[in-house]
């Protein structure tokens, strides 16, 4: 362990950088501590620099601080001598390089890796169902540990429509399984129509997708003749 001084005041940590590893929609406390002689209480030289060029201090306007992470950092009281940060509800934007520091000299490192999710598929054979059936349209992480912070599915054919229950034309007919599971982003539409037909795009943190096309077919009418 190292002790840093500075103005009267000590930064303890251990030398080097500290790698830390997280999956999306975790938690991680980044562990910094000040001690100050009786004579002296930390300043403005006890900061932050997080990733992107970003750096706060505890002097930071908290509606700014709230702005940069929308309200899932906190920030520790330093009069304690908890300079520590607790960063909610990761995301893999959150990933980087985060140095708690004293002065240009003295500081302590901690390297963050956010795991996001990585589709297990992203090319799929068609679905061919009948009007009235259900179908399962299958896609979900590689790691059951991810816990994506947005995915959507869309129907590419009706100019990305988005497919949820809050879509009228398929209300009621949907149901997502995210919620008890994570990493289970497949969708269930019940009482196909032959208008379902297309390709459904599933989309996860905006950036990486994959696509079922499905077939939907009409009922046959056999027509008797008669003699």
């Amino acid at each position: 362990m190292v002790v840093f001084v500075s103005a009267g005041c000590s930064l303890s940590g251990n030398e080097g950088s500290v790698e830390i590893s997280r999956y999306s929609g975790q938690s991680v406390f980044l562990s910094c501590s000040v001690k100050c002689s009786a004579r002296h209480e930390p300043d403005s030289k006890f900061r932050w620099k997080l990733p992107n060029y970003r750096e706060i201090n505890h002097t930071i306007n908290p509606t700014e601080l709230h702005r940069l992470y929308q309200g899932r950092l906190h920030m520790f009281d330093i009069s304690s001598g908890n300079f520590s940060l607790l960063i909610s509800d990761l995301t893999e934007e959150d990933e980087g390089l985060y140095s708690c520091w004293s002065d240009e000299n003295q500081h302590k490192n901690f390297i963050l890796t956010v795991k996001g999710c990585t589709l297990s598929e992203t090319e799929r054979e068609p679905e061919t169902k009948y009007t009235g059936d259900s179908v399962l349209l299958s896609c979900s992480c590689e790691d059951p540990n991810t816990k994506p912070e947005d995915f959507r599915w869309t129907h590419v054919e009706s100019s990305g429509t988005e497919v949820s229950s809050e879509t009228p034309r398929y209300k009621d007919r949907v149901h997502t399984f995210h919620k008890t599971t994570p990493s289970n982003l497949s969708l269930l539409i019940s009482n196909l129509t032959e208008d379902d037909q297309g390709t459904y795009r599933c989309t996860v943190n905006h950036k990486t997708s994959a696509d079922t096309r499905l077939i939907v077919k009409g009922e046959t009418v056999v027509l008797e003749s008669t003699q």
